[in-house]
């Protein structure tokens, strides 16, 4: 291989992952944003308390409510595939109404928790990082991979 191309690679390769670190900072600053839920549920469990001598009886007592990620599909594209057009549809499904972010678009899940975003491809891998976040600042995240190869 020639000087120029393995220099033009390596440019290649330094873009993309600069462009993984301004998505993940965007995203970690965006999540950030989003308060947490601070209620407690009152949740029944065993603690003995004395209620007379020699006799334990049960009390409630509360534990605090467990965030759990919201659910997140990216049904297009497959993680790892090869596009050979720049112009690339990112279609999935998570909670209704969620907040979407695909790497900087922003958009809103519908109300059956559909979403999609076109988005333009660089030669060469491309990382897609979809974000979503709920009304109660429940979120999750995945990256997946497209290689867009020139015809």
């Amino acid at each position: 291989m020639n000087r120029a191309y393995l220099v033009v690679i390596a440019v290649l390769i330094v873009g993309i992952v600069c462009a993984v670190v301004v998505v993940r900072m965007k995203v970690a600053t965006r999540v950030s944003k989003v308060p947490k839920p601070t209620q407690v549920v009152s949740q029944p469990t065993t603690s003995e308390t004395s209620v007379s001598p020699g006799k334990k009886q049960p009390s409630p007592t509360s534990k605090p409510l467990v965030d759990i990620p919201i659910a997140l599909d990216i049904s297009q594209p497959l993680d790892k595939s090869t596009a050979t057009q720049s112009a690339l549809l990112v279609k999935g499904t998570t909670k209704p109404n969620a907040e979407v972010i695909i790497n900087d678009l922003e958009t809103t899940a519908d109300s059956k928790g559909n979403f999609s975003g076109k988005l333009t491809l660089d030669e060469g891998d491309n990382p897609i990082v979809v974000v979503v976040i709920d009304s109660d600042g429940n979120s999750n995240e995945k990256e997946i991979v497209v290689t867009y190869e020139l015809q």
